[in-house]
């Protein structure tokens, strides 16, 4: 009878694995993590997008300014 004796405490051993959610939730964790990562990243491309043209209409503006200056001939 020592052949059920393994056999028992494999499927201990099974059903033990079975119940635990340690990795489960780590996995959860994992995706969540990752979600955030992604949304974080285009998030970011959106707003630098938004401020390059927000940075390239002031240079613009400046320029104009500037170069209307310029064609003036002020004297300050």
């Amino acid at each position: 009878m020592p052949d059920s004796v393994p056999a028992l405490s494999t499927r201990k051993k099974i059903r033990r694995f079975f119940k635990e959610e340690d990795g489960a939730s780590a996995i959860e964790y994992a995706i969540i993590a990752g979600l955030i990562a992604v949304t974080m990243i285009g998030t970011a491309k959106l707003v630098g997008v938004e401020i390059t043209n927000v940075f390239t209409t002031i240079q613009t503006a400046l320029q104009e300014v500037n170069s209307s200056s310029s064609d003036t001939g002020s004297t300050d």
